[in-house]
């Protein structure tokens, strides 16, 4: 039955293009095509006959022709088929065989665990892929590589941004103080007191070295001379333009200090700002470590059901292909081959030859069968056999039934 199945002979029609029949080889051949041609489509146009597409036409001549015999007392099934071109028959059967095997295999072995394995696999594909693109799009968005390693780096950031903020502020405080009281002493008594680390200078060293043996010296004149004198009021006056050079320099200094300190706080509020977008980021990494977290699992999770199923559907590759051959337990054992010795004679031709040879025997059988017949059939064989002189005959009277 599946030999002569539509199914497999369609296969064997489109293969091989039996639908599209090569025109006959002779003009003969070509007239009666023409003819039968002609004739069917009359049968169509009136009704007789219902119109069928060339492929089923060709699979309906196939059915017919072909000839499966079960070899007696055997699993074998012999296949025969005639035509006109040897070729062309050995290549229709052996295209047939071919076909067969496939068929049988696929209608005799399991199916579907392939296939539902391979779309639940490119399924699983598709997740994976959306899924790392939403885990990609949410990094870039937010900047985020590591959450767990930046959240360490965050905590280690803030801390050294907190001790560098306390010592600017302990600075800032310890400069405020000593500008302060520095500020306050130059104002009430024009010396800034003790010289700190901040103020002190090359220049200051300089004019203290030469302001203090000019006091000396000025205290050693106003023993000697009245305050009118020259020569004290000269002293008088280096002093003092030592002394405003003094105080000036000092108060660069203080300003410079004073300018110290803005700087400090400026760089404060610096470092508080730091300490602020910190936090508020590591807060943000804190709530978005949720949201990442989930995203993560699901591409770890469409990433194991991908990898299981595309393992799935190669097991069921192989089972499938163990299955097919255990269900291939069909064989060609001869396949047809083409004639090494032409047909003969040919369809034509016997024709003719049988005209000519049937005259032939027919002439001699009726010479034979005459020649032998030693019957009296004429005059003239009465005279030939009996070697007697015949005179007359007479004829035969039919019998007169009144």
């Amino acid at each position: 039955q599946l030999l002569k199945s539509p199914q497999l002979l369609r296969q064997v029609v489109r293969r091989l293009g039996l639908d599209r029949p090569e025109p006959s080889p002779t003009w003969l051949g070509r007239l009666l095509e023409g003819g039968g041609e002609a004739w069917r489509q009359g049968l169509i146009s009136l009704g007789l006959a219902k119109e069928v597409s060339p492929e089923e036409e060709a699979v309906l001549k196939l059915q017919k022709d072909l000839d499966i015999k079960p070899v007696t007392l055997s699993n074998l099934v012999e296949v025969s088929l005639k035509g006109v071109s040897p070729a062309t028959i050995t290549k229709i059967v052996n295209t047939l065989l071919e076909n067969y095997i496939d068929y049988h295999i696929q209608v005799y072995q399991p199916k579907g665990a392939k296939e539902f394995y391979a779309r639940q696999a490119e399924m699983f594909r598709q997740n994976l892929k959306t899924a790392e693109e939403r885990l990609k799009k949410f990094k870039n968005q937010y900047g985020i590589i590591d959450i767990a390693a930046q959240n360490e780096a965050n905590v280690e950031l803030l801390k050294s941004l907190r001790e560098n903020l306390a010592l600017v502020e302990a600075k800032i405080k310890e400069r405020q103080l000593k500008v302060g009281v520095q500020t306050q002493n130059l104002a009430k008594t024009g010396d800034i007191g003790a010289l700190t680390p901040e103020l002190q200078s090359n220049l200051l060293e300089e004019l203290l070295r030469v302001l203090g043996p000019l006091l000396a010296e000025r205290e050693r004149l106003a023993l000697h001379y009245q305050q009118a004198s020259p020569k004290l009021q000269a002293a008088d006056r280096q002093v003092q333009a030592l002394k405003a050079a003094y105080q000036k320099q000092v108060a660069e200094l203080l300003k410079g200090a004073q300018l110290d300190v803005t700087a400090l706080s400026r760089y404060s509020r610096i470092l508080e700002r730091y300490l602020k977008e910190i936090g508020e980021r590591s807060l943000l990494l804190s709530q978005k470590q949720v949201e990442y977290e989930d995203l993560l699992r699901e591409v770890k999770q469409n990433e194991k059901h991908y990898l299981m199923y595309l393992t799935k559907t190669e097991e069921a590759r192989i089972e499938e292909q163990q299955e097919a051959n255990r269900a291939a337990n069909v064989t060609v054992t001869i396949w047809a081959e083409v004639p090494t010795v032409p047909v003969f004679p040919k369809k034509f031709l016997m024709l003719a030859l049988a005209l000519g040879l049937g005259f032939i025997v027919a002439l001699a059988g009726a010479f034979c069968a005459y020649y032998l017949d030693h019957t009296i059939k004429t005059p003239d064989d009465l005279a030939r056999d009996s070697r007697l002189p015949v005179f007359a005959t007479i004829d035969l009277i039919p019998r007169r039934t009144d």
